[in-house]
Formats: structure tokens, sequence, C-alpha cells
């Protein structure tokens, strides 16, 4: 088993790939729907794609809190699964950042797409949230 990577690391490797992203601001196109959250203006959206154990699956429903930020849900609005942020940080080091933070122990899958630009990563996610009991 190898061990998970240190959430700077993580955050990092995000901060790379987002790097990618660098074309210059053209007009926004994506449209917030129950299952896309729509960040930075409208340029990124975000879904997710889960999956149970016991072979279920599901898109999440999004949430949108702030132009920046917005959370999922897989089963229940009042059960948060998953919350994500997406900044703008190119003023600082020619990159934007996605940040993401998982509250469930089901495995899933967070697409991000530079929509004026049709690029996407793709991010699988199957180490459950750390739980204390």
């Amino acid at each position: 088993m190898r061990p998970r990577p240190a959430l700077s690391l993580r955050s990092a490797v995000l901060s790379a790939l987002c790097g990618a992203l660098l074309a210059a601001s053209a007009s926004a196109s994506c449209l917030p729907d129950a299952s896309h959250l729509c960040l930075q203006g409208g340029r990124f959206a975000v879904q997710v794609r889960w999956s149970g154990a016991n072979g279920q699956t599901g898109a999440g429903s999004a949430v949108q809190l702030t132009p920046d930020t917005g959370y999922f849900y897989f089963f229940s609005p009042e059960n948060i699964e998953l919350i994500t942020k997406l900044l703008d940080g190119r003023g600082l080091n020619g990159h934007f950042w996605f940040f993401y933070g998982g509250l469930s122990d089901l495995r899933y899958v967070i697409t991000v797409t530079d929509t004026p630009h049709h690029f996407s990563f793709i991010l699988r996610l199957f180490q459950p949230a750390s739980t204390l009991t």
C-alpha cells in the first residue's frame, strides 16, 4: 500500500495541472444545472460522478455557494459529500488553483473543464475521507 500524498503535494500537483489552463480569458460557456458547478464567472465547469461498493453509481448534485466555491451531495441535500473551490492565482504564479475536500467514503471522479478552451482534467479519487470513530 502506498502512503497518501501530503495535501501540500496534492495542491502543488493540481496547481501544475491547472497551469495548462493559462490561455487568455475568453467568454464563459458553462451552463449551471443540477450536476454542474460553474466557477470563475462560468469559465470552469465542475462535475462529479460517484460509485459505491455495491455497484451503485450516480452524478453528484451541485450547489453553488460563491462565484468560486460550491459543494456536491450524492443522496440528500443535508449530507454534503464534497466541497470545491477554484481560485484565479495567475497574479501570483500564473496558474488557476483548484481545491477540494472529500467528506465521503464513496469513490468519486471530479472533472474540471475550462469551457472556452474545451480542456478538462479528471481526478479519480479512490481514497475515502479520513474518519475518527
